[in-house]
């Protein structure tokens, strides 16, 4: 609901020998007084809803039950009147002629004289529904408080992901699995989580070692209540060759590798080749959600290399 700040400028004007008062406001509210009767314009704001329409109507019920003196309950029909009526609020309305306002409010009617003091009493009139809107503003402001403690509170309390494999893997020594990997996601929340993986010899060099934000991996929403059971699959496959096990199975020809998918060798024709023909193991991990790489350990430079980059 829009704040509106209420301004009113009175303007005297002589028209046709008679005083006219025009009573503007900056939410498009005015009210005309000439000699012969008054004319309401409906409020074109925000109109009223729910809790507002309800507290601007009890506010205007304890405005009537404290300004009594003057208003009676028995009306007669008032000639050539005019109508104000707020549509956002259905069950009000207010009738006015040249000397009586009527006021109709939850199927009751009250009615009185029209005073000398007539800006006056079309600023009474507002002031209950102008309280009513405030109570209504202050109580829409605390629910949304609510809903957004509410919501903080939702994601302290997302899960933790603390997924971790151990394996022994050929990657070194093609011949024997010896090496030891180790894949982990850990962190609370889990969208905050690090994917890392570390591969070592058995004397506990670091042959490879990759750490990263785990969400950069998924593009499971981050609160999703399944992004916990991603995390666990993307451990679990850390590793897999994708098809190829060994660089004996790549295609013969590099180029044929990126025929399914956009995919880059990283080494030379004849490195490809040469490795190829060693028929070394391949480690296979995601980069991203969309990217990934393939390694081998090249035993002539002795260090693990990137062999394929693949996605975007």
């Amino acid at each position: 609901m829009k704040f509106i700040k209420w301004i009113a400028i009175v303007v005297v004007v002589a028209v046709s020998g008679y005083a006219s008062w025009r009573y503007f406001d900056s939410a498009s509210v005015n009210a005309e007084i000439t000699a012969d009767s008054i004319v309401f314009v409906h409020l074109e704001q925000d109109p009223y809803k729910g809790v507002a329409a309800q507290k601007a109507i009890a506010a205007m019920n304890k405005w009537l039950a404290a300004n009594q003196n003057g208003w009676k309950t028995k009306c007669s029909d008032l000639t050539s009147e005019m109508e104000f009526y707020n549509p956002g609020i259905p069950s009000l309305s207010v009738k006015l002629s040249q000397n009586s306002v009527k006021l109709e409010l939850n199927n009751r009617t009250y009615c009185r004289d029209l005073p000398n003091d007539q800006l006056g009493l079309v600023e009474s009139l507002r002031a209950p529904l102008a309280e009513g809107k405030q109570l209504a503003e202050k109580e829409e402001k605390t629910a949304k408080e609510k809903e957004a403690k509410k919501e903080q509170d939702r994601i302290a309390n997302l899960p933790a992901c603390n997924f971790e494999r151990n394996e022994k893997i050929a990657f070194e020594n093609k011949a024997k699995k010896e090496d030891q990997l180790v894949v982990k996601v850990v962190g609370k929340p889990c969208y905050k989580a690090t994917y890392s993986i570390e591969i070592k010899n058995p004397s506990g060099k670091s042959l490879y070692s990759y750490k990263a934000d785990f969400k950069q991996h998924t593009a499971m929403q981050w609160d999703d209540d399944a992004l916990a059971a991603e995390a666990a699959r993307i451990v679990n496959e850390t590793g897999s060759s994708k098809g190829w096990p060994t660089t004996g199975q790549l295609p013969k020809n590099p180029l044929s590798v990126r025929e399914e998918v956009d995919q880059i060798v990283k080494v030379s024709n004849s490195k490809y080749s040469q490795l190829r023909k060693q028929n070394l193991p391949v480690f296979h991990h995601l980069t991203g959600y969309e990217s990934w790489k393939y390694l081998v350990f090249d035993p002539d430079l002795g260090k693990a290399i990137v062999l394929i980059e693949g996605g975007e």
